[in-house]
This record gives C-alpha cells, structure tokens and sequence, in this order.
C-alpha cells in the first residue's frame, strides 16, 4: 500500500500539469472534468439514462435478442441473458461514450465505462440465478471480432476493450480467439433494419483451431446493441458447433 502510495504522490504533480496543458473534457458534455472527476463530470454521470437491466433479467434488449433465437431454434432454448450499460438515446451526448471509444481512440474512457458495466454484470448474474437456478458462471467472455483488416487500420478492436475489463471483473479468461470474421462487412451506424442484417449475415465464424470443450456460459460482448444482428451472428456459429448444452449471454456499453 506504501509503495501505491508514493507512486500516486509521484503521478499526481504530472497529472495536474498534463490537465493544465491539455484540459480534461467530459465525454458526454464536453464540460471540462475537475480534480476529482474522470471522463464523465457529476451531473453526466448522475444523470446517465441507465437500463437497469442487471435488476431484471427478463429486459427488452434480452427479449429482442430471444426473439432473433426462436426464429432460427424450434426446440428448447436457454433464455439468453442480456446486459448494456446505459441506453443509447437519440440527441443526447451519451452516444459520445461508444462513438469515442470506437472512432476516437478514447482508450482510457471506454475502459472506465466496461468497469461500470463489468460491476453491474455481477449482479445480472447473481440476480438471474435466483430465477435461473440452473445457470453456471461465466466461463469465457468473447469480444465480437473486427476484420483483420480494420483492426490493423484502427490499432484495436473497441468490442475486445469491453471485453478484456468485464473478463478480469468476472475472473473468467478473454477467449478472443474463439471467433473470427470473415467478411469486411459495412458499418452498421447508417443502416436501416434489413441491411444490418444482411450486411452480417455469415460474418463470423467459429476458429478451427480453436476448443469449445468443457465451455458451459459464453458472454458475448459488443459496444452497442441495436436490432442484434451482429451478436447474432456470432451467436449462431457458436451455438450451431457447441449444441444446446452451452449458453451464451450478451453484453454491451450501450444499447437502443
């Protein structure tokens, strides 16, 4: 703890004069961030339109994405679980916190809010078992895959940011290898319903390489949930090699 100490006492001179060169701006508003402030100011965060969704396992962005499920499987599912952060309302500065993330290199801000949603995971999960008894932990979290070539133009993958902060929250290792994209697909921010899903269709894959044995509980993990196309996607290809036995959830920053 002493050592921690002197380090931040150390820091803390540099990081005053690093805000005095360079001010620290809310995400959200773009009001600048006081002393005690990250990322987000206090009346942003205070005010951020939280979905609750770890309260209330049966939420609508779990029944839209079990609605996508029952139109492939007739036969007995697993209710997935589903858990964004914050919903992503139109004409608010909260868009800000993914958009940032994904297209501004805000690395330090996105895993600041994937600790938030890590945080809440816990409790979707020790909420859920009271109405899901049966439900096992969380064995694997998996970043939805960018393709190789626009991973390698951005530096990373936003999805695999998210993904590494709720892992460690979970203690459950980041299986970053199970899927793969094949597809360089559009962007989905200028789609209507029916091309976001076309334009994921067949995307994703499961690695050859990679073992689905002894796997009981996938988390999946995205930045933002709109129609789910995308987490569908990757749903179906680990599904179809695993079989029923395995259950797999959904987790995003955001979600509409």
């Amino acid at each position: 703890m002493a050592f921690k100490s002197s380090l931040r006492s150390v820091a803390e001179p540099f990081a005053a004069v690093a805000d005095l060169l360079l001010p620290r701006l809310c995400v959200v508003c773009g009001r600048e961030l006081g002393r005690r402030e990250r990322h987000i100011c206090l009346d942003c965060l205070v005010g951020m339109p939280l979905t609750y969704h770890w309260l209330k396992p049966e939420n609508p962005m779990a029944d839209k994405f079990n609605s996508l499920i029952a139109k492939d499987y007739d036969g007995p599912e697993y209710y997935a679980l589903a858990t964004a952060l914050f919903d992503f309302e139109k004409g608010t500065g909260y868009r800000h916190i993914t958009h940032n993330l994904k297209y501004r290199h805000n690395i330090p801000a996105g895993r600041f809010f994937s600790r938030m949603l890590a945080k809440h995971l816990v409790e979707t999960f020790g909420n859920a078992r009271v109405q899901f008894p049966d439900i096992p932990p969380v064995d694997a979290v998996v970043p939805v895959p960018l393709h190789w070539t626009r991973q390698l133009s951005r530096g990373y993958n936003q999805a695999e940011i998210i993904a590494s902060e709720i892992a460690s929250e979970l203690k459950a290792p980041l299986r970053k290898d199970l899927l793969t994209r094949r597809q360089r697909t559009h962007t989905q921010t200028s789609l209507n319903v029916e091309e976001k899903k076309a334009n994921v269709s067949g995307a994703f894959a499961v690695n050859p390489k990679a073992s689905l044995n002894g796997l009981r509980h996938l988390l999946l993990v995205d930045d933002v949930f709109t129609t789910g196309s995308t987490l569908y996607n990757c749903f179906r290809p680990l599904r179809q090699a695993a079989g029923p036995g395995l259950r797999i959830s959904i987790a995003t920053l955001g979600a509409v």
